[in-house]
């Protein structure tokens, strides 16, 4: 799953939020001087991803796109899934989509100094992007993937995104309609097991 979606998965917990959004940008290790909670926001991003890499209908739309995207089909698959996440966001949410992405922007503005440096540029991109908000509709799909296929060394024929997303929209839907609570039961359950070992 992408940025949208290991926030939404975060509950109300910030500092859970913030280690989950670190985790694109902390490989391989558990830094010691960060919040505990943070951490362990890093260890339910981890979850998220193995959950997700593993899942029978995310492997069945990453075989479906495959022919497209080659070594990128999960970069796209994850876009993808954002998508559907923030374009039917009501169906998921009790705020709009408007609403709890400015939330999300102002908890990131607040949380910046325990950023890395990478995190911090990504969010400073989000912000003048509006990335999350973007995610919701197919122009700001295009840009989202016009910056992705720039920053990869090889070709990735993500300037197809949208277009292989109309042509296969409906079933790309169904499949995520049916992973997306099972990735939230999941997650809810594994956030738990995670705040049960934190220290009170």
């Amino acid at each position: 799953m992408n940025f949208l979606a290991h926030f939404h998965l975060s509950g109300d917990n910030e500092d859970i939020a913030i280690g989950n959004y670190l985790g694109d940008f902390i490989r391989g290790t558990n830094p010691k001087e960060l919040p505990e909670m943070v951490q362990q926001g890093l260890l339910l991003h981890q979850f998220i991803d193995e959950f997700t890499d593993s899942h029978p209908l995310v492997k069945k739309t990453n075989k479906l796109l495959q022919p497209y995207f080659s070594k990128y089909t999960p970069v796209v698959s994850d876009v993808y899934f954002d998508y559907f996440l923030a374009s039917h966001f009501d169906d998921y949410s009790a705020i709009s989509l408007r609403e709890y992405t400015h939330q999300v922007y102002d908890l990131l503005k607040r949380k910046k100094d325990i950023m890395t440096p990478r995190a911090s540029g990504f969010y400073d991109f989000l912000i003048i992007r509006d990335i999350f908000f973007e995610y919701g509709n197919k122009d700001g799909m295009t840009h989202v993937f016009k910056g992705l296929a720039s920053r990869v060394k090889f070709k990735s024929n993500m300037l197809d995104g949208v277009p292989v997303l109309l042509k296969h929209e409906d079933e790309l839907y169904a499949l995520f309609k049916d992973f997306y609570p099972d990735l939230q039961s999941a997650s809810a359950a594994h956030l738990k097991e995670l705040l049960g070992n934190t220290k009170s």
